[in-house]
């Protein structure tokens, strides 16, 4: 069922990670973080990514690997953000830390091979700070 295959996914890090990454942050920010926290607030990541990738393939739409950006021209913007303003924080507008976006919720499982520790890399200090909005968001089912 689709239930379980969203289960299944929201699975894919397992909660001692969670429990890391709030260590994290906390000894990062020295702010209260729970395992749920990161655990909500990777749902909602992948949900913005789930939107940036379909953005990213719609036809006649350009994405720039230098910029990390969706390029659309001016008019097709405005009428598309109409009807879907969900799209307005993604088109026109470099995409940071996209590639960690990618690591984080692509498609493709993680094998371990190129694993880190999340004290390893500098971009989770900027990233739980810039994953903040959900509204107007498709809400998953």
């Amino acid at each position: 069922s689709v239930r379980e295959k969203d289960k299944r996914r929201e699975k894919a890090f397992s909660k001692s990670t969670f429990t890391k990454a709030a260590k994290a942050v906390y000894d990062a920010f020295n702010d209260t973080c729970t395992a749920e926290n990161v655990a909500g607030r990777m749902k909602t990541t992948k949900v913005k990514y789930a939107a940036i990738k379909s953005l990213k393939g719609k036809s006649g739409w350009a994405w720039d690997d230098e910029l990390m950006m969706i390029k659309v021209d001016k008019e097709d913007v405005e009428d598309f953000i109409e009807d879907n303003p969900y799209a307005k924080g993604f088109l026109n507008v470099q995409i940071e830390q996209y590639d960690e976006l990618s690591l984080a919720c692509g498609d493709d499982q993680a094998t371990g091979s190129s694993r880190k520790a999340i004290t390893d890399t500098q971009s989770e200090n900027v990233f739980v700070e810039e994953v903040s909005e959900t509204q107007g968001m498709p809400q998953e089912e």
